[in-house]
Order: C-alpha cells, then sequence, then structure tokens
C-alpha cells in the first residue's frame, strides 16, 4: 500500500493511505514448427507421421495444448493431434493419398495469444510407375537376319503419377539370337517405388537356304560306253542361320551317268529344316572320233596287163 498526506499553515493535516496493484498482460504470441517429415519430403509410405513442436513467450502465459489447430488439406484434423499434445509438442499419424499435401497448424497459450500459422507440404508416392512397351506390338516374331544376330528395336517407356522422369533401364542386346530371349525391364521413380516387366523377343529361321546352281547343261565326256563317273561342282548354299547348309543331290555326286542328259535333283537344308530343291542337267556327251589302226603300206609286183590282184586286211576301228 501506499500512503501520503498534508498540513495547511494551521498546522491541520490530514493523511491519506491508498493501495496500487500492478497488472501485466501478455501480449507475445508462442511459435510453431513442424519437425517431421522434412518440408518438401517426398515420401514412399501411406501412414505418414508427423510431429510439430511449439512454445510460448518467456514469462508468458503458457502453452494451451486443447488450442492446437491442425488443417490437411483444408480438412480439420486436430482432433488426431489431440490425445498426444503437451505444452511442447503434439504428433499424430495420417494416411494419406498419393500426391500433394498441405497442413497448415496453430496454437494459442493461456492468454489466448495464437501463434502464426506454419505451413507444411508433402508428396505421398507409393505407386510403382508403369512399364509402357509402345512397339513393336506383342507377341514380337521377327525373321533371323544375319548369322551374328537380328536387330530388334523395342520402343520402351515408363509413366509414373508423381515422377514425370522415372528411372529406366533394361538388358535387351544388341541382336538377338535365334530362338526365344527375354529381356527384362526395370522403372524407379524419385520415392523408391519400382517395377518390372519381361518382353519377350523370338527370332525365327522359316526362310530356306539361297542355293547357286551351276549353268546347266554341265557337259562331261563319255568315259567308256556305259557313260561317265561324274563328279558335281561345288553346290554351294548360304542361309542367315546356318554357316554350313546340307546339300543332298539324286543321284549324287560320284555316280556313273549314262551318256545323254540326267536331271539331278538337289536339296538345300539349313539347321531349322528349311529346304530348297533346284535342278540341274548333267549332258554326257561322246564327242572322241573313234581310232583306226590301218596296216602297214603294202608293195606288190605287177601281175599281167589287167592288173594285180592284192589282198590286204581291213584296218581295224575302235570306239568308246
Amino acid at each position: 500500500g501506499r500512503r501520503g498526506g498534508v498540513t495547511d499553515p494551521s498546522g491541520n493535516g490530514v493523511e491519506v493511505r491508498f493501495s496500487v496493484t500492478v497488472v501485466l498482460t501478455d501480449v507475445e504470441a508462442p511459435t510453431l514448427a513442424f519437425d517431421t517429415p522434412a518440408a518438401g519430403a517426398l515420401l514412399a509410405v501411406d501412414a505418414v507421421a508427423f510431429e510439430l513442436s511449439y512454445a510460448d513467450a518467456a514469462g508468458g502465459a503458457g502453452i494451451d495444448p486443447n488450442s492446437l489447430q491442425v488443417t490437411l488439406d483444408g480438412q480439420d484434423v486436430s482432433a488426431a493431434f489431440l490425445p498426444a499434445a503437451t505444452t511442447a509438442n503434439a504428433s499424430a499419424t495420417l494416411t494419406l493419398d498419393d500426391g500433394a499435401h498441405v497442413l497448415v497448424a496453430s496454437v494459442a497459450d493461456a492468454a489466448g495469444n495464437r501463434s502464426q500459422q506454419a505451413t507444411l507440404t508433402v508428396t505421398v508416392d507409393t505407386t510403382a510407375p508403369t512399364i509402357i512397351l509402345d512397339s513393336p506390338c506383342e507377341p514380337i516374331v521377327v525373321e533371323q537376319q544375319a548369322l551374328a544376330g537380328t536387330p530388334v528395336t523395342l520402343v520402351v517407356r515408363a509413366e509414373d503419377a508423381i515422377d514425370p522422369a522415372p528411372e529406366l533401364s533394361g538388358d535387351a542386346p544388341a541382336v538377338f539370337p535365334l530362338g526365344d530371349t527375354t529381356v527384362t525391364y526395370v522403372a524407379t521413380d524419385h520415392a523408391g517405388n519400382s517395377a518390372e516387366r519381361q518382353v519377350l523377343v523370338t527370332v525365327v529361321d522359316t526362310t530356306a537356304p539361297f542355293v547357286d546352281p551351276p549353268a546347266t547343261p554341265w557337259i562331261v565326256e563319255a568315259e567308256h560306253p556305259g557313260g561317265a563317273v561324274v563328279t558335281y561342282p561345288t553346290l554351294s548354299a548360304s542361309d542367315a542361320c546356318d554357316a554350313a547348309p546340307t546339300v543332298t543331290c539324286t543321284p549324287p555326286s560320284g555316280s556313273l551317268l549314262p551318256v545323254g542328259e540326267t536331271v539331278v535333283a538337289c536339296t538345300a537344308t539349313d539347321a531349322s529344316g528349311n529346304a530348297r530343291a533346284f535342278t540341274f542337267v548333267v549332258q554326257v556327251l561322246d564327242t572322241t572320233p573313234p581310232t583306226l589302226d590301218a596296216p602297214a603300206d603294202i608293195t606288190v609286183e605287177q601281175a599281167d596287163l589287167a592288173g594285180t590282184v592284192v589282198t590286204y586286211d581291213l584296218p581295224v576301228a575302235a570306239d568308246l
């Protein structure tokens, strides 16, 4: 309390007593911040644990936990945080759909001062990318082009609802061998979600070998009256898949062919069983003239005026 007095010139005085009360007013707002997850976080789980902390100014009235207000994408979710709210922090686990989400929070102290709103943006991505084969259409069956293999261009891309450019890798060879080859592609987005897709490429050989038959007719000189034993020229065949296709002929090379024309039927077959038939003509000719064994010259004496009878052996002729 306080007291005071006053006295007039005649010495008369009066004393006054009174009380002074000092009231302190709390006008400073608390502070609030999101601790986890980090701002802008990309999360690969849909159940997200949120933690926030707050504090009142020094000497303030203290935090009122029940004043905590939190919204998720504009919807009030304060009730999820209040059971665990203390005068220093609060937490809650919320289930979020894939996509971007915004949380806004504020808290007040016991004097009614409310903090500024704190904002946290996070993105949830729990869905793996989609791997798309643009071309060629499945099933992929191509014809073998060369012994070394067949190039096949696979146009593959990855799409993701959240990540505009997911990483895509694959193990496609530069050229594909004959038969089935499985190519595996893996796509991974920035959140770590991954997807796998297998593409089957089948390389087939349905093309028969190419052959270059000899010029026809192929002429051979007869060796004897029965004809000639004929060895055919090299019969070559080439194939995209088989380095050495098999060539068989009827009659086979080395056969005795009679004088005249013989049609030789051949087949070139590759390792896949594709066959190409062709023919050529062998002509066995007798172009060698017979040999004549003439007798020795004969000298005889004139017998009479009419002439001379001469006896001699006929020349011997020989042929094949």
